[in-house]
């Protein structure tokens, strides 16, 4: 039977070293370098057959099922111990500590995103001569990522959706799924509360309560004591380009929660579908690092808990910023870069953290790849 897979099924079987119709244990490559990370390129060994038995007394090799006398297979006890095959040894993963560059002047710093577009990188941000709620956000290209220029302010359509306003810097991805006119993506944290533009707050609430409930965390509202419509205090509103210069804001918020810090929305061809890492409050009031998943990238579930304190850091450590990002080149090498910020030391280091899919993440072992500076530094 010629059977047409979802990306999603074959993800899967190719992760598990399979592919459908494939009996065999077989890791087929997706293009680009292969680094290592996490183990995905080592064999585990003790598989699919790879140990067998060795007799105690005469050091006879017997196979993983044993048979009698009478040829048949047999359970029963054998004074054999077993051999395991194919077992790595000698190999380990460290990260490697970073190195700190002299620190980059305000006037040529990039903004919290850089994205490499058509052999240029470029970034997002506010100025920093203008106060930071002012929505004022421009774009600069640069070589190195050092010295930065051509820094214009963008411009923004708000008529779609005139009661939103911006209150830190953006999220900018490249979709390469979408048409010309949205290739650039945009999602920034902002509210509504103008009071002119209560009756569509209104109308949204009822609407995204009436058919997106899960779209919406309560702490995201605030409700006037006077009865007046809801103010929406937090909210990740969404914009497109054609050029990553004019945008187009989106005419209702993407969600309606309270998530402030780096946020990363990217596209993942593997998935067909949006993924978005953001920084969220996990029990016990401890930040951590959420994950949420769209196929339309106007429509979005509120997230889900994707990494969070682990009992070895102790109770006093939150993960802020998720710093997601995909190794140059690759399709399925996943690297975070989360922040682990240490309440009883008020510092902060950055952690590296390795993933196949996006989904499930293993830390690379030897600390931090960054930590703070010496004193009063």
């Amino acid at each position: 039977m010629n059977i047409e897979w979802s990306a999603k099924a074959n993800t899967m079987m190719r992760l598990a070293g399979r592919t459908p119709g494939d009996i065999q244990l077989s890791f087929p490559l997706a293009p680009g370098p292969h680094l290592f990370t996490d183990w995905r390129y080592i064999l585990s060994g003790e598989s699919w057959g790879g140990f067998h038995w060795v007799s105690r007394e005469t050091g006879e090799i017997f196979s993983v099922r044993v048979r009698d006398a009478n040829g048949e297979y047999t359970d029963g006890p054998i004074d054999a111990v077993m051999a395991p095959g194919d077992i790595a040894y000698g190999i380990r993963i460290v990260t490697q500590h970073a190195t700190k560059s002299a620190p980059i002047d305000d006037d040529d710093a990039p903004g919290m995103h850089i994205l490499l577009d058509g052999g240029r990188l470029r970034t997002w941000g506010l100025s920093a001569h203008s106060p930071l709620y002012d929505g004022v956000i421009f774009c600069a290209e640069s070589d190195d990522g050092f010295a930065w220029r051509h820094r214009q302010v963008c411009t923004f359509d708000w008529s779609a959706c005139p009661d939103a306003r911006t209150k830190e810097p953006p999220s900018v991805f490249i979709d390469p799924s979408a048409t010309p006119d949205e290739r650039y993506k945009m999602v920034f944290y902002g509210q509504a509360a103008q009071p002119e533009h209560g009756a569509w707050r209104q109308a949204l609430l009822e609407r995204w309560l009436a058919e997106r409930p899960d779209a919406i965390a309560p702490n995201a509202l605030s409700f006037p004591p006077d009865g007046a419509p809801p103010v929406i205090r937090y909210a990740r509103f969404g914009a497109v380009s054609a050029d990553g210069l004019h945008w187009r804001v989106l005419p209702e918020p993407l969600l309606l929660l309270l998530s402030d810090c780096q946020n990363v929305v990217e596209y993942d061809p593997a998935r067909a579908s949006y993924v978005w890492y953001l920084k969220s409050i996990g029990f016990g009031a401890r930040r951590c690092i959420a994950r949420a998943e769209s196929a339309d990238f106007r429509r979005w579930p509120l997230p889900e808990p994707m990494l969070i304190p682990s009992t070895e850091q102790g109770p006093a450590s939150d993960w802020y910023t998720s710093s997601k990002t995909m190794y140059p080149g690759t399709t399925d090498h996943h690297l975070l870069f989360p922040a682990r910020y240490r309440h009883a030391t008020d510092d902060t280091e950055l952690h590296l953290f390795s993933s196949q899919d996006g989904l499930a993440w293993s830390a690379v072992p030897g600390g931090s790849v960054l930590g703070p500076g010496p004193h009063g530094a």
